[in-house]
């Protein structure tokens, strides 16, 4: 979450003003799992890194996917256009 923050930071320069840059540890976010429901949701992805792979899309529709950084950036810039942040 870190490198999508900074991310953010780097392009979208005053509109990411309220992008956080500190991390929360992982047992602070077990804590509040105890008393705010949506956050024991995340629980069990804490920890977790998930691979995925779009070989066959790529080989069967020759389709090419968009860089990590440019679909950051078109999810924020299309929440900001719709005033969703």
């Amino acid at each position: 979450m870190a490198d999508i923050a900074e991310t953010l930071r780097n392009h979208l320069g005053e509109a990411a003003q309220k992008v956080p840059t500190r991390s929360l540890p992982g047992i602070v976010l077990r804590i509040a799992a105890l008393f705010d429901r949506p956050a024991l949701f995340v629980i069990p992805l804490l920890g977790r890194k998930h691979v995925f792979s779009s070989a066959k899309a790529e080989r069967v529709l020759g389709w090419r996917p968009r860089s990590g950084e440019e679909t950051i950036l078109a999810a924020a810039e299309s929440a900001i256009a719709v005033k969703a942040v």
